[in-house]
């Protein structure tokens, strides 16, 4: 399903969001992507997105889990979704409702 689904779903202005999230966090060209060092709020976005993962009962961490992640630590990219009207409880509602859709999809072409 991936984030991005969820973000258009929840968020009241796309290209505002985007443009906003380049000037937060702009890309570094000069940096060496073999293995980039994690900061603290990066750690803690991935261990909530764990648990968002088992929360919802899944044995895999996705995009959506990581939105999920993010939105459970109080940091920059967390009030930026917030203000665009993408929280908590409505991505975890989006998440839940748009995995049991494509899950009740699957299920439906395998027994056609």
């Amino acid at each position: 399903m991936g984030s991005q689904v969820v973000i258009h779903l929840l968020s009241t202005g796309e290209d505002d969001f985007r443009q906003e999230l380049a000037q937060l966090f702009p890309r570094d060209t000069t940096a060496s992507p073999a293995r980039p060092p994690y900061s603290e709020i990066g750690r803690r976005v991935i261990d909530e997105s764990i648990q968002a993962a088992l929360a919802l009962g899944h044995n895999f961490v996705g995009t959506e889990h990581i939105l999920l992640g993010i939105l459970r630590v109080e940091c920059p990219a967390a009030t930026l979704l917030n203000r665009h009207g993408v929280t908590l409880d409505a991505s975890t509602t989006t998440v839940t409702h748009r995995i049991a859709e494509i899950v009740a999809e699957r299920r439906s072409s395998a027994s056609s």
